[in-house]
């Protein structure tokens, strides 16, 4: 592959990570607007409109002025780090961005305080709520993982002494390695593993999430909890599946069953299917699924949600809630409580898979 044609898909991956944080503001909840907890009424106010689109705007105007840069200048930045760099800059540039109008949010809920809205007491907690999947769901990326092994496996005694085992960013082979059942099966038993059973971990545990819930309208956000949870694991498990489709792709590219030619087509090619799964999802049920909420009359139990519980808007730190995820007061999914010690374990564990990965793959 061309560094033209890198570049070109460098620049593309940038411009579509601006355009789907630039959704981010209108998939939340009126009631929650970046990280901060506002009466619905205050949703249409003309400066929290305009904020929105502020933050829109920035995220898909420096996502292109960055994806320019690739494109026209990648060829003086090394290899893989030029995107990865970008992808941080642009992600530093929009946290600054969004704490910016985090505080003006929260000033403008100050000036709705005269207005008689019971501002603090804003959440329903339901623990209870049925989330169930089909348990099989579960399996599959397992049942992924025992056919890759089962094909290296049927392979093993057909392939070449030697094998390449790392590509440069070109896509060309600059590693080879002695053919053993530990070097042939390397892909799938250090990512594919790992990767399935923390995403499978990950959607067990969304379905035990309780929501934080509009008030007013309580069986209406357990219904909507209930599916929302459910589509993410979902979710998890697909993306699950795009790891492992990966895995295997690359496997017979090393295994020289595909040419070596297309190990970046065979790479980026699946997993840039996991960006519009999300933001199809996202836009289809909303955070917290408040899309798909049913208005209603009924009563729920009102505990306290209070903002100084979310640092920043973004970080949750309770105590008292015995709960690991919890959902996102911005952005699509889930958050983790960092008051909670297994949160810390969850979170290295999230940010060391990557690493690992990255290292194996890029070979650092």
């Amino acid at each position: 592959m061309s560094a033209e044609i890198l570049y070109i898909i460098d620049a593309a991956v940038l411009l579509m990570i601006g355009f789907v944080l630039s959704v981010v503001p209108y998939i939340n909840p009126p009631f929650i607007q970046f990280g901060v907890r506002l009466p619905e009424e205050v949703y249409s106010n003309r400066k929290l409109v305009m904020l929105r689109r502020i933050y829109s705007s920035a995220s898909i105007a420096i996502s292109a002025f960055l994806a320019a840069i690739e494109y026209f200048f990648g060829s003086v930045i090394p290899g893989y780090l030029s995107l990865i760099g970008f992808v941080l800059i642009y992600l530093i540039l929009m946290l600054v961005i969004y704490l910016k109008i985090h505080y003006t949010v929260m000033k403008i809920k100050r000036t709705f305080k005269s207005t008689g809205t019971p501002n603090d007491i804003v959440a329903t907690t339901l623990t209870d709520v049925d989330s169930s999947v089909n348990p099989l769901i579960f399996v599959l990326p397992w049942a992924a993982v025992a056919i890759i092994l089962a094909v290296g496996l049927y392979l093993y005694p057909s392939l070449p002494s030697t094998f390449p085992d790392h590509f440069n960013a070109q896509g060309v082979a600059n590693s080879f390695e002695s053919k053993t059942l530990l070097s042939v099966l390397s892909s799938v038993l250090f990512i594919g593993v790992p990767v399935s059973a923390l995403l499978d971990f990950l959607a067990i545990a969304v379905l035990r999430v309780g929501q934080i819930q509009d008030p007013s309208r309580p069986i209406g956000s357990k219904l909507s909890i209930k599916r929302f949870n459910r589509v993410n694991a979902y979710l998890l498990v697909f993306i699950a599946l795009i790891v492992d489709s990966i895995i295997f792709l690359t496997s017979l590219v090393m295994w020289q069953i595909i040419p070596r030619g297309l190990v970046l087509i065979v790479t980026l090619l699946p997993a840039l299917c996991i960006i519009p799964a999300v933001m199809i999802v996202a836009l289809k049920v909303g955070q917290g699924g408040w899309r798909t909420m049913a208005r209603d009359g009924g009563s729920g139990k009102i505990v306290r949600d209070d903002d100084r519980l979310w640092k920043g808007g973004i970080i949750y730190y309770n105590p008292e809630d015995s709960s690991i995820l919890v959902p996102k007061r911005f952005g699509y999914g889930y958050t983790l409580n960092m008051a909670h010690p297994v949160s810390w374990l969850v979170f290295v564990i999230i940010v060391l898979v990557p690493v690992a990965i990255f290292v194996f793959v890029v070979g650092v």
